[in-house]
């Protein structure tokens, strides 16, 4: 959900297809099932579609992921009628995207997750990637968290937060990311929380990038993460351990 939120599960696609295209037999069979569908009336050798529906309130990160690279082309697709976007934007405000763009957009973002439902032999959980400081992936995303929450009550549901830096451009991120994550507090059964400046720190020691890029940040994130390896283990900071973990991970019995 949100420019953050698309980018990231594209590097999730990424690494659960380069994990399985790697793998032996069996367990890449299992990947392209449980991760990907395919689509018989494309013909045989078509790319998979992944299993996911993209959620934005402005077309352009959206587009990225429909229409990937030469580098990706090919290898696997997401569904055209898998996306969900409006115009126009959130205005980096939690609630103009959670009272405006949230309702306006519920009906078809919970058509396209009932289509991509009933695709499953066994419907065992949704995961939600979003970010907390800006207006869509915030404001919007919390929308969605509490569709999802009433629409499949028993099914469970997880939520991968991207906590933005504390020099972030956007003046009311603070006011954004408090009032997610209230919403994932009380819809999701787990929630990921990812530190924007933790990851640059893991991009810059573990995978020695002077400049990191948005994309090396993504693809250092859990969600991206097969990237790093163990490398990011190493570069952890001595006063980690047990009782302050990164990624912060946080759950509520419900």
């Amino acid at each position: 959900m949100g420019q953050c939120g698309n980018q990231l599960g594209h590097e999730l696609f990424e690494a659960l297809h380069a994990e399985g295209a790697s793998a032996r037999p069996e367990l890449a069979a299992a990947v392209r099932r449980v991760y990907f569908t395919e689509e018989p009336a494309a013909g045989l050798g078509a790319p998979p579609r992944a299993r996911a529906v993209l959620v934005d309130s402005e077309p352009r990160a959206v587009e990225g992921c429909l229409h990937p690279g030469s580098e990706r082309r090919g290898r696997w697709q997401y569904r055209a009628t898998g996306a969900c976007v409006r115009q126009g934007g959130a205005a980096n405000n939690w609630a103009f995207g959670f009272h405006h763009h949230g309702p306006a957009m519920a009906e078809d973002v919970l058509e396209r997750v009932q289509q991509e439902a009933e695709r499953c032999d066994r419907l065992e959980g949704f995961l939600a990637i979003h970010s907390v400081a800006g207006g869509t992936g915030s404001g919007v995303g919390s929308h969605v968290l509490q569709l999802l929450r009433d629409a499949f009550p028993s099914t469970t549901l997880a939520a991968v937060s991207v906590w933005p830096l504390e020099s972030g451009e956007v003046s009311v991120q603070s006011y954004n990311s408090a009032l997610s994550l209230s919403a994932a507090y009380d819809c999701a059964d787990l929630v990921l929380m990812c530190e924007n400046g933790r990851y640059l720190d893991i991009c810059s020691g573990a995978l020695k990038e002077r400049s990191p890029s948005l994309a090396s940040l993504n693809a250092a994130m859990p969600p991206g993460g097969p990237r790093c390896g163990r490398s990011w283990r190493r570069a952890a900071r001595p006063q980690d351990h047990v009782g302050s973990p990164s990624p912060t991970r946080a759950s509520w019995p419900r």
